[in-house]
């Protein structure tokens, strides 16, 4: 389940400078749709220099201006179908948004902040998806899909006109992608699929890594030099686990983590620095610098 306190944590995740620094102080709260509620974020720094969080709210998506975080405010907001589950990811000067009710792939155009953000196309070769992730420099979007298309690969050749070139995968809950390599969190198959994407329309399988007494495989992130994958898995007393990826066919277990609640829910990684979400005990950060040196 994709539903965080975006009114403690949202500063945390999607301001930029936040990267710099893994010392957590809160310095905004922003609430403003408390009877409906949130289920994700994400960040969008413009060309001019201004910030922005993009807030899944279950009914449609809100934009806030961050630059400034003490004044933080809503300059857009673009309804959706209502969804408890909702995913958000930028390309260019657009935002592309998925949930699980139905509606398509909205195309948010973002070039217009702070004045103003519309819904500029929508996608509808699929109408849910739970998950999605955009390798900007490929410009190729992936989807969580259905049992007949684990993962959906399509082409932002043109960034408003989606196109589906290829599916793969054996069951998806995400995907991360980096230096064309995919990262499937293969939910209840309990393992993390690798697949080559060099040639997106033609995916082939690489290595899987399965997790000892695996729980619900959930998501995965690469360090910056690609040697080393963090995972979690959404099940209680499961850790957060770091793996060697060097050797793709030695690929070896080397640290665990798990916060006070004893639930992990989604790691992601900026430079040294792992930030990693729990469902009740907050946001840890790990410091990662002797895997990474």
């Amino acid at each position: 389940m994709k539903f965080f306190p975006l009114s403690i944590v949202i500063l945390v995740f999607c301001s930029a400078s936040f990267a710099q620094n893994p010392n957590v102080t809160l310095v905004a709260n922003v609430n403003d749709y408390p009877t409906i509620g949130y289920n994700d974020c994400w960040g969008y720094a413009a060309p001019d220099g201004r910030e922005y969080a993009l807030l899944g709210v279950r009914n449609g998506t809100s934009i806030i201006d961050i630059t400034d975080p003490s004044n933080s405010a809503e300059v857009a907001f673009i309804s959706s179908n209502f969804s408890t589950w909702k995913d958000i990811k930028t390309y260019q000067n657009y935002a592309y948004v998925v949930n699980e009710s139905g509606g398509g792939l909205q195309i948010i155009d973002l070039s217009n902040l702070p004045d103003s953000a519309t819904l500029t196309a929508t996608y509808n070769g699929f109408s849910t998806s739970h998950n999605i992730y955009i390798d900007e420099i490929a410009g190729i979007l992936y989807a969580e899909g259905n049992s007949s298309e684990p993962v959906r690969v399509l082409s932002l050749a043109d960034p408003l006109n989606p196109v589906q070139i290829s599916s793969f995968g054996i069951e998806c809950h995400d995907i991360y992608a980096q230096d064309s390599v995919a990262f499937v969190s293969e939910g209840t198959m309990g393992s993390f699929g690798i697949y080559d994407m060099s040639n997106p329309a033609s995916p082939t399988f690489l290595q899987r890594i399965n997790v000892p007494s695996a729980g619900y495989c959930h998501n995965a992130w690469l360090t910056e030099d690609g040697n080393h994958l963090i995972t979690t898995e959404e099940t209680s007393e499961k850790t957060a686990k770091m793996w060697n990826i060097q050797d793709i066919n030695n690929i070896a277990l080397v640290d665990e983590y798990l916060g006070g609640s004893g639930l992990a829910h989604n790691a992601m990684i900026t430079d040294e620095y792992v930030y990693l979400s729990h469902y009740e005990s907050g946001l840890k950060v790990l410091d990662i610098a002797t895997q990474t040196d």
